[in-house]
Protein backbone atom coordinates (compact mmCIF):
# COMPACT_ATOMS: atom_id res chain seq x y z
CA UNK A 1 0.00 0.00 0.00
CA UNK A 2 1.39 3.50 -1.32
CA UNK A 3 0.93 6.42 1.51
CA UNK A 4 1.82 9.82 1.33
CA UNK A 5 5.08 11.06 3.08
CA UNK A 6 4.66 14.84 3.40
CA UNK A 7 6.83 15.92 6.11
CA UNK A 8 10.64 14.58 8.12
CA UNK A 9 8.38 13.43 10.81
CA UNK A 10 5.82 11.79 9.13
CA UNK A 11 8.78 9.76 7.39
CA UNK A 12 10.37 9.35 10.74
CA UNK A 13 7.70 7.84 11.73
CA UNK A 14 7.13 5.72 9.50
CA UNK A 15 10.37 4.38 9.54
CA UNK A 16 10.33 4.05 13.14
CA UNK A 17 6.85 2.07 12.99
CA UNK A 18 8.64 -0.81 10.86
CA UNK A 19 11.79 -0.72 12.77
CA UNK A 20 9.55 -1.69 15.83
CA UNK A 21 7.71 -3.79 13.88
CA UNK A 22 10.61 -6.16 13.12
CA UNK A 23 12.08 -5.69 16.14
CA UNK A 24 15.20 -4.75 14.88
CA UNK A 25 17.08 -1.39 17.80
CA UNK A 26 18.60 1.46 16.13
CA UNK A 27 21.68 0.26 16.82
CA UNK A 28 21.70 -2.47 14.94
CA UNK A 29 19.76 -0.70 11.99
CA UNK A 30 22.35 2.12 11.93
CA UNK A 31 25.46 -0.11 12.02
CA UNK A 32 23.98 -2.47 9.39
CA UNK A 33 22.93 0.86 7.09
CA UNK A 34 26.96 1.98 7.88
CA UNK A 35 25.20 5.17 9.75
CA UNK A 36 25.18 6.24 12.95
CA UNK A 37 23.08 5.76 15.97
CA UNK A 38 22.57 9.59 16.37
CA UNK A 39 21.94 10.06 12.58
CA UNK A 40 18.86 6.83 12.90
CA UNK A 41 17.79 8.75 16.18
CA UNK A 42 17.06 11.97 14.51
CA UNK A 43 15.98 10.97 10.95
CA UNK A 44 13.13 8.57 13.72
CA UNK A 45 12.24 12.10 15.05
CA UNK A 46 12.33 13.75 11.67
CA UNK A 47 14.93 16.46 12.94
CA UNK A 48 18.16 14.99 10.17
CA UNK A 49 18.88 18.39 8.18
CA UNK A 50 19.40 16.95 5.05
CA UNK A 51 15.73 15.06 5.29
CA UNK A 52 14.31 18.67 6.46
CA UNK A 53 16.42 19.77 3.03
CA UNK A 54 14.99 17.07 0.95
CA UNK A 55 11.42 18.20 1.73
CA UNK A 56 12.03 21.46 0.89
CA UNK A 57 13.41 20.49 -2.34
CA UNK A 58 10.11 18.45 -2.85
CA UNK A 59 7.76 21.44 -1.85
CA UNK A 60 9.55 23.91 -4.02
CA UNK A 61 9.35 21.79 -7.10
CA UNK A 62 5.37 20.52 -6.22
CA UNK A 63 6.73 16.98 -5.81
CA UNK A 64 5.03 14.29 -3.69
CA UNK A 65 7.15 11.51 -2.16
CA UNK A 66 4.84 8.22 -0.99
CA UNK A 67 6.54 5.24 0.70
CA UNK A 68 5.33 1.26 -0.32
CA UNK A 69 4.18 0.09 3.07
CA UNK A 70 4.13 -3.70 2.61
CA UNK A 71 1.95 -6.01 4.53
CA UNK A 72 3.18 -6.31 8.26
CA UNK A 73 5.88 -9.48 8.17
CA UNK A 74 5.30 -11.93 10.63
CA UNK A 75 7.04 -11.32 13.88
CA UNK A 76 10.64 -12.40 14.46
CA UNK A 77 12.41 -12.98 17.81
CA UNK A 78 14.31 -9.48 18.63
CA UNK A 79 18.02 -9.73 18.25
CA UNK A 80 19.97 -11.22 21.14
CA UNK A 81 17.12 -12.85 22.38
CA UNK A 82 16.80 -16.68 22.36
CA UNK A 83 13.43 -18.09 21.32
Amino acid sequence: MSEPVSSPEALGSRIKTARRAQRVRQEDLAATVGSSHRFLRDLERGDASQIQRLFAVLAELGLKLAIDVPPAPPSRPARGHRS
